[in-house]
């Protein structure tokens, strides 16, 4: 198979202090990502989410059973958030807080844009899988994508804080590389 579709996503993640660059390649077969020297690819056929072992050309599955269970857990403990929506110069911005949980108290803004040709790719498709391991969840529409967010969480006095900025998003015109992958056998 060979992507017909392909965007690469660069952006900068901020983590407990520590940054670092996060590339997205977004096709129409997979979503392919590269963080901290990990390649993981997610395939929407089986809605899941591998780590890419180069060297035995081998697909290793992401346990995200864990993950799931301790945001579940986070959700449970935040109780309900109150959602504030406005338009801004290149989409639209949410605000994202919940009030009633003396345990945990939690802040999050994102800005959302329209991207074209984002929806002919499995994007969204990615966006929903990842949904199941974050605390809270964006709604976005199949052509948009989050160019920012930073969000702010507070736990018994400590405040722990993360954001994302997309630095640049492009069409690959003769990139399918990635598309190596799909041949990979799967453990």
């Amino acid at each position: 198979m060979q992507s017909q579709l392909c965007f690469e996503i660069s952006s900068v993640v901020r983590v407990a202090g520590n940054e670092f660059q996060q590339k997205i390649i977004a096709s129409d077969l997979y979503i392919y990502t590269e963080v901290v020297n990990k390649q993981l690819i997610y395939l929407p056929e089986t809605q899941s989410q591998y780590f890419i072992n180069n060297e035995r050309n081998q697909l290793i599955q992401v346990d995200l059973s864990a993950q799931i269970a301790q945001f579940m857990q986070m959700k449970q403990i935040m109780g309900e958030l109150s959602v504030r929506e406005k338009s801004i110069k290149k989409g639209r911005q949410i605000h994202l807080s919940n009030s009633n949980s003396s345990i945990i108290h939690m802040e999050t803004e994102a800005n959302i844009t329209k991207f074209p040709d984002l929806e002919k790719t499995v994007y969204h498709a990615f966006e929903i899988f990842n949904s199941k391991t974050q605390p809270v969840v964006i709604q976005l529409q199949p052509d948009e994508i989050i160019t920012s967010l930073h969000t702010t969480i507070t736990v018994a006095g400590k405040i722990q804080e993360s954001s994302m900025e997309i630095l640049d998003i492009k069409l690959l015109e003769d990139s399918f590389e990635y598309d190596k992958y799909l041949s990979f056998s799967i453990s």
